[in-house]
């Protein structure tokens, strides 16, 4: 098998493998299709897996897998660059999960917890600032209401009077 050979069906393994993966423990669904890893990985050619694969299955050269999107892949999901030319190098050992991406996450999370915090206590001191400010708001809209209310009412006293006077007014 020559070396293009076996980059090429490492490269489909590993794709073939984290559809797999991520198709079982429904995670980063985003990448269940040859389509997607072509989208995403190669974007100058977002069916190159898709034509990698036709290639194979009709016994001809078929496409061979760039080096851009061997270089993506491997940076994306961690992949040691030597299990592209090694044929007996397994997709599970090819994988690393390294201290720093994990380190990486934990700090993320907890940047992420303590920013969360700090938006939370200036959200209750806003609150807190504001129940006066909303009491008062609200003692200002019953008082419009009381006020709405008086005058309706001193109108409709007017009117009768109005009435009353028209009434003696016309006997006259």
């Amino acid at each position: 098998m020559r070396e293009l050979d076996i980059v090429d069906l490492q490269v489909l393994k590993l794709i073939d493998y984290l559809i797999d993966l991520h198709t079982k423990t429904q995670t980063n669904l985003e990448f269940t299709s040859d389509y997607a890893f072509g989208y995403r990985f190669y974007v100058s050619n977002k069916y190159v897996v898709e034509q990698m694969r036709q290639g194979k299955a009709e016994g001809k050269k078929g496409k061979r897998a760039p080096h851009l999107l061997i270089i993506n892949l491997a940076n994306y999901f961690n992949v040691d660059y030597n299990y592209f030319y090694d044929k007996d190098f397994d997709v599970h050992e090819a994988i690393r999960s390294s201290d720093r991406q994990h380190n990486a996450i934990a700090t993320n999370a907890q940047s992420s917890s303590k920013e969360y915090d700090s938006l939370r206590n200036e959200l209750e001191k806003h609150l807190e600032e504001n129940k006066n400010l909303m009491k008062e708001n609200l003692q200002l809209n019953q008082d419009i209401a009381q006020c709405n209310k008086m005058a309706f009412e001193a109108q409709k006293g007017q009117t009768e009077a109005l009435k009353e006077l028209l009434a003696i007014k016309t006997k006259n």
